[in-house]
């Protein structure tokens, strides 16, 4: 919740303001200061001539306040106009078209040649077309990383957290050869040491002296199935645990247990994994080359500074305008703009001048 107390109603600026919480500063931010004279901004006090703005509560990042002023008293007015005659007009001297009007004006209207970037590479050369996890690609580093091609109708990108996953370099002979697969949970319900007997005579109770696994695929099922089971009583699913394989690897993916390693033994060697860790879902910033901020968080000053260059695919002339960030109702140019957050988007927006001086989000 917010407080609102006015001092001088004519120090404020008559425009809409809004005011962005940087979680990393710990301070409300604006594009517009030069609307207010002394301003200061805390995590719970933003305060400049002519009023004082309280703010109770934690503000996540992100969130957004708008400070806004409606025209006035004049606004309940009403015009009742009860016989037409008595509405009176005027006209200002009106210029019209005519091939006897002369001027010496000159117009000149040159060609030019649109703007052509290489930086960064057009969407589709960077990302699977494909709203599936397994396909999402991953970057070693922030930084930008594609472009939307001009004139696109429809776009949508998603960023994913990262599973906890192993992946065990296979191939067919070792598959072949394999007596064990041992996996080793960190943490959960089911944390400790399981071992998988991976001999095909011994899951199949048919099969002959000579039959065994003819592919990776096969053996994939086979553990997605629940047929092979751990020393401890457990499938993969009961452990929480989801196979995958290629020609050459087995990878297995958690839903929460982070691993402590896994390896496959077979009768000359031992395969160990190699073991990834859970990582959180990138921010995804998205700008004009104008340096627009259309959707993402709030950037610092270094962080905008070292972002909007020639090098990462920005017009010379970029500007960074954060005014239309996150704006579903109101965005740039009209689009169709849809947000969805993990932790949301909280926004307050204070009551008119003479109305109330409180508002709840």
């Amino acid at each position: 919740s917010a407080e609102l107390n006015i001092t001088n109603i004519d120090l404020i600026s008559p425009e809409a303001v809004e005011f962005v919480f940087n979680e990393e500063r710990q301070s409300w931010t604006t594009n517009s200061e030069d609307s207010f004279q002394n301003l200061s901004t805390s995590a719970s006090r933003i305060a400049a001539d002519g009023f004082d703005l309280k703010v109770f509560g934690s503000a996540k990042n992100g969130d957004v306040i708008t400070l806004d002023n409606v025209s006035g008293a004049a606004k309940n007015m009403s015009f009742l106009l009860k016989k037409p005659q008595e509405l009176a007009a005027a006209s200002p001297t009106i210029v019209t078209q005519n091939s006897l009007n002369s001027s010496d004006a000159v117009m000149e209207i040159n060609k030019t040649t649109p703007a052509q970037f290489t930086e960064p590479p057009v969407v589709n050369a960077v990302f699977e077309n494909g709203n599936i996890p397994i396909n999402a690609t991953d970057f070693l580093r922030d930084g930008v990383v594609a472009s939307i091609p001009a004139g696109t109708q429809n776009f949508s990108i998603n960023s994913y957290s990262q599973q906890p996953n192993v992946s065990i370099v296979l191939s067919l002979d070792d598959l072949v050869d394999a007596n064990n697969l041992q996996i080793v949970l960190a943490d959960g319900a089911n944390a400790g040491t399981h071992n998988f007997a991976l001999g095909y005579g011994g899951l199949f109770s048919n099969a002959g002296s000579s039959d065994n696994w003819t592919d990776e695929a096969e053996f994939q099922k086979a553990l997605a199935a629940g047929v092979v089971t751990s020393d401890t009583g457990f499938t993969l699913g009961d452990l929480g645990l989801f196979p995958s394989s290629t020609s050459s690897s087995l990878n297995i993916a958690s839903s929460s247990a982070a691993f402590t390693s896994a390896s496959v033994t077979t009768s000359s060697k031992t395969i160990n994994a190699s073991v990834t860790a859970s990582q959180d879902a990138s921010d995804i910033q998205i700008f004009t080359r104008e340096g627009r901020h259309i959707a993402g968080s709030p950037m610092s000053e270094t962080e905008i500074v070292n972002f909007l260059s020639e090098e990462n695919g920005f017009n010379p002339n970029a500007e960074y305008y954060g005014s239309y960030l996150n704006q579903e109702l109101n965005a740039y140019r009209g689009m169709n703009l849809n947000i969805s957050n993990v932790g949301g988007l909280e926004t307050i927006r204070l009551g008119p001048f003479g109305s109330t001086s409180d508002a709840i989000a």
